[in-house]
């Protein structure tokens, strides 16, 4: 008996570990096709490491091509405590007051691929969480819940050399987004990346 239970602890170890190893190979090969310094920029944001968090939903960059963006959205789920400090300290970061925008997104939510939220006469996009985070019976999520924060956008070159699918995308201006949406219901927090077109 112990043999057995030692053979599936040992299976279930395997398991995880090439699931996260494969987890990080997505999110490092996705990586290696944005520009250094728009990545470190939405990595500083996040409590902990990639590989720590719940789930990850990668879109490539070499999307952006056929659906007008490219980008990732990690989720963590935290204790109550944890939950908290997080949230106090995005709210502390946000560059745009949380009730002056959080009515517009949900009028908003009509593209398939992002939603959108107007900041200061600018078209910004974020997750749509309808979408993106409530699959095979997950971790649903409804706009009612959550509270929306925006760290930073912009305009910048955001591809590197390395995509090597789509390389005239090298040297082009991309909008870009980076943001957090809080869930108080399930104690979750999405933070988002993304690279986008609007056209």
């Amino acid at each position: 008996m112990n043999r057995v239970f030692a053979i599936i602890v040992f299976a279930s170890f395997l398991l995880v570990s090439c699931s996260q190893s494969e987890k990080m190979k997505r999110f490092n090969s996705f990586k290696s096709e944005i520009n250094k310094d728009l990545i470190h920029e939405f990595e500083k944001h996040l409590p902990f490491s990639y590989d720590h968090s719940y789930m990850a939903k990668i879109r490539y960059a070499a999307n952006y091509s056929a659906f007008g963006l490219a980008g990732v959205s990690v989720l963590y789920q935290l204790d109550e405590s944890e939950f908290h400090k997080q949230r106090d300290s995005l709210l502390n970061k946000s560059i745009v007051p949380l009730k002056s925008y959080i009515d517009s997104i949900a009028v908003e939510s009509s593209n398939s691929e992002f939603s959108t939220m107007t900041v200061e006469n600018k078209i910004i996009a974020v997750p749509n969480v309808d979408i993106d985070f409530c699959h095979y019976g997950d971790t649903c999520l409804t706009w009612q819940d959550l509270e929306i924060v925006l760290l930073e956008y912009g305009q910048t070159e955001a591809f590197s050399e390395a995509i090597t699918d789509s390389p005239e995308l090298v040297g082009i201006s991309s909008n870009y987004s980076i943001g957090a949406i809080c869930s108080q219901d399930k104690k979750e927090i999405i933070y988002w990346f993304f690279i986008y077109s609007l056209e």
